[in-house]
């Protein structure tokens, strides 16, 4: 019995679980959309990053992760520009959640600043606007 085999996108050959698992364009004839692009960037000097597209499941690691770069440097009070992010889910409420309180067991701040309406709604809504300092 052969085996059925199938390729993702870039070419990789998937494993028979896998390919079952995975919709072909057979199943699904609309291209898969893409993902908003999501950028963090810091500024060591003024301990600030500044966010821009949807901050969600997909985006929140790459968040994380360019905050946890500052935090390891020694920077404890850190900003966090939203005015560039177009929305934010669960996930990425979680994660605000979580680095406010990552940074105050080490004596550290959050602060988060020119969130839009829509965002800043979901963050007052969850509570968040409770825990970080959250400004207009």
């Amino acid at each position: 019995m052969a085996r059925r085999m199938s390729q993702d996108a870039t070419g990789r050959v998937l494993g028979p679980k896998t390919a079952r698992h995975r919709r072909t364009s057979v199943d699904n004839p609309e291209p898969p959309k893409r993902h908003s692009g999501f950028s963090a960037d810091a500024d060591a000097a003024t301990s600030t990053v500044r966010a821009r597209g949807e901050l969600d499941i997909l985006t929140v690691d790459l968040l994380w992760g360019t905050i946890d770069v500052l935090v390891r440097a020694g920077h404890l009070q850190i900003t966090l520009d939203l005015a560039e992010v177009t929305s934010i889910d669960s996930a990425g409420v979680k994660l605000l959640i979580a680095l406010q309180h990552s940074l105050t067991t080490h004596a550290g701040e959050l602060a988060i600043i020119n969130a839009c309406p829509a965002v800043l709604d979901v963050l007052q809504r969850s509570q968040v606007a409770a825990r970080p300092t959250l400004t207009e």
